[in-house]
């Protein structure tokens, strides 16, 4: 029987590892560990709701003001002067395409 060649040994070996490196990207599980960008920082709890509610009531109060101001110009009247028109053509109700 003949003796397995080394190159032909390496290269399957290689082979199965990158399969497995394969696998493991798809399927989410981390081969290598990856450092976060900023490790000093804390990462947020998916159970700290209090502090999105606060930011949430805080965009709406700014949203509310925004649009008392959008009303308050409504009602106040808005000034419009056309310097263009487009010429009408007023078609014949009687005549059908």
């Amino acid at each position: 029987m003949r003796k397995p060649n080394r190159l032909v040994v390496a290269l399957v070996a290689l082979n199965a590892c990158s399969i497995a490196a394969l696998l493991a990207s798809i399927s989410g599980v981390g081969v290598l560990p990856v450092a976060s960008a900023q490790p000093d920082q804390p990462k947020p709890s998916p159970f700290n709701s209090g502090e999105k509610l606060n930011q949430m009531v805080v965009q709406l109060e700014s949203m509310n003001r925004k649009l008392t101001d959008l009303e308050k110009k409504l009602t106040s009247g808005i000034s419009v002067k056309v310097t263009e028109m487009p010429e009408v053509i007023v078609r014949d109700p009687a005549k059908k395409k």
